[in-house]
């Protein structure tokens, strides 16, 4: 029981990385996202988004503002809403793909009957 601050520093720097991840991994997505508005032109003023909209640094800068808060809180009891909600998306898409599994008809595959696998030709489910 003597090195019982060495557990503690293990998950610090554990939490450390992970959070550090996660955050990489929005920064990233949440720019693709800007930048696929952009590539379309569906909206009037998607050339603003070349702007800051579009820079990585952006979403790393919101990422934290929105998480920073929530990393502080003295209990947990504020994520609740957000659990209820990942919860459902959770079983959402265990039932997705559930019905897959169960249903195999030929409306819900992606793939071609004459492709060896499902990295070949595709068809549009619609």
């Amino acid at each position: 029981t003597a090195l019982w601050w060495l557990v503690d520093v293990a998950v610090v720097v554990l939490m450390a990385g992970l959070s550090a991840s996660y955050l990489i991994v929005f920064s990233n997505l949440a720019t693709k996202a800007a930048r696929s508005f952009e590539e379309k032109g569906d909206h009037p003023s998607s050339s603003s988004i070349t702007g800051i909209l579009a820079k990585r640094p952006t979403w790393t800068s919101v990422g934290l503002l929105v998480v920073s808060p929530l990393s502080y809180a003295e209990s947990l009891d504020s994520l609740r809403f957000t659990s209820s909600i990942a919860m459902g998306a959770m079983l959402y898409v265990g039932a997705l793909v559930v019905a897959y599994w169960r249903i195999k008809s030929s409306s819900v595959r992606a793939c071609d009957d004459d492709a060896p696998h499902c990295g070949g030709r595709v068809k549009r489910v619609s």
